[in-house]
């Protein structure tokens, strides 16, 4: 007669390419408390290294745009159902939803039905539009950890108790800077001159559609400072394919490099930086390089989301400090004329450097320096041995 609890099981679904960074973390720092710990759902390759079992990858459910969603709908519907399917076989203790609220929120009722405790980290942006999504984080989340400072009083406003403030993850990897020359090495670049950061986002249509207007800006900048080198690291989310055929259309394979992964170390050796709007903005303000913000969606899809979010920037840095630091350029303004003399004045104005790394050190404070990772880990910790303690004990006493 075996009185042994059974295995250990933990379901994650991180659809974004931050967000499997995040993870692959949690897993790792999970793994060191519980070797035989269980990990399976949706991820990317960073959680795969770490031990997960991938029943599906982020990139298939990665899509931007109503119009794009649309277009994956069939994609997404299967995922789903064989989630429900392998969720049902082997019965996790505890869910680990990362961000991703649509198909994150849909998910959780099944959960929290099935009696599997669900811990959502990285919570939806239910304070800047569609706050009826509260009413469901109520009803299907357990435990709201948050990575910004202002979204539990928003969440006790509205009666959910649930929510805490754990600390960004970002502060975790960002409060020390690695040297330049190791740096070079790490990335390959043997060149001299300023460097240029140009992240197109994680998402294959958004980096698509803001390539282009990056590397016509590349064109002008270069024109102005001969030397200067852009890096763009690509996203495992993204197709290095289509980003080469643009660079070579622009005719800037010369000095345009493309980098798998490493975008925290491109940030850090750059001397500026033009970010799809996202987590990436906020990693390059906490790293302390001058940047600018850009987003650009469908026509049709800005109207609808202009006359429904309700923040002054769309910029993490800007929303954190209360106050528009980082620039953002939206829609129309996502163009050649309009982001390349920026750049070019930070490159050459050493006050940008200086106006860069005082607002860095303005989000470090607020952010504080707690460790989410571990916040995480020991609220799954927690369940997945209480439940298992419960488990053998009703198993002890049927028998």
């Amino acid at each position: 007669m075996n009185h042994s609890a059974g295995p250990k099981r933990v379901f994650i679904v991180a659809g974004e390419s931050s967000s499997d960074l995040h993870a692959a973390k949690i897993i790792t720092a999970l793994k060191e408390q519980e070797p035989h710990v269980q990990t399976f759902g949706v991820g990317g390759e960073r959680m795969k290294q770490a031990g997960f079992d991938a029943i599906a990858n982020a990139h298939d459910l990665s899509v931007m745009g109503f119009f794009y969603v649309l277009l994956k709908l069939p994609t997404i519907i299967l995922i789903f159902w064989r989630l429900l399917k392998v969720i049902k076989q082997r019965q996790p203790q505890v869910a680990l939803l990362l961000d991703f609220p649509d198909f994150n929120l849909l998910l959780a009722r099944f959960l929290k039905a099935r009696g599997i405790y669900v811990i959502y980290y990285i919570s939806p942006q239910v304070w800047a539009w569609r706050a009826s999504r509260v009413k469901t984080i109520k009803r299907v989340v357990d435990e709201m950890l948050c990575i910004l400072p202002f979204e539990p009083a928003f969440y006790q406003k509205h009666q959910v108790t649930q929510a805490r403030f754990v600390g960004h993850p970002l502060v975790e990897e960002l409060t020390h800077i690695k040297d330049p020359s190791k740096l070079k090495q790490i990335l390959n670049i043997h060149k001299e001159g300023p460097i240029v950061a140009l992240l197109p986002g994680s998402r294959m249509q958004e980096s698509l559609s803001l390539i282009t207007p990056m590397l016509e800006s590349a064109l002008l900048i270069r024109a102005q400072i001969p030397q200067v080198l852009f890096l763009i690291p690509v996203a495992g989310t993204t197709s290095t394919v289509l980003l080469e055929q643009a660079i070579a259309k622009h005719q800037l394979k010369h000095c345009v490099t493309l980098i798998k992964g490493h975008g925290q170390d491109v940030l850090m050796l750059s001397d500026a930086a033009v970010v799809a709007s996202g987590t990436a903005t906020l990693e390059a303000a906490l790293i302390g390089v001058p940047c600018i913000g850009i987003y650009k969606i469908s026509p049709v899809t800005f109207f609808i989301l202009s006359r429904v979010v309700r923040v002054f920037s769309i910029l993490l840095a800007n929303l954190i400090l209360g106050k528009k630091v980082i620039t953002e350029l939206l829609q129309d303004k996502v163009n050649k004329n309009e982001i390349a003399p920026r750049i070019i004045q930070f490159l050459k104005t050493p006050q940008a450097r200086i106006d860069a790394a005082h607002i860095r050190q303005q989000l470090l404070h607020t952010l504080t320096t707690q460790k989410p990772t571990q916040q995480v880990v020991k609220s799954i910790h927690k369940i997945i041995n209480t439940k298992n303690a419960v488990g053998s004990t009703t198993t002890h006493s049927t028998q």
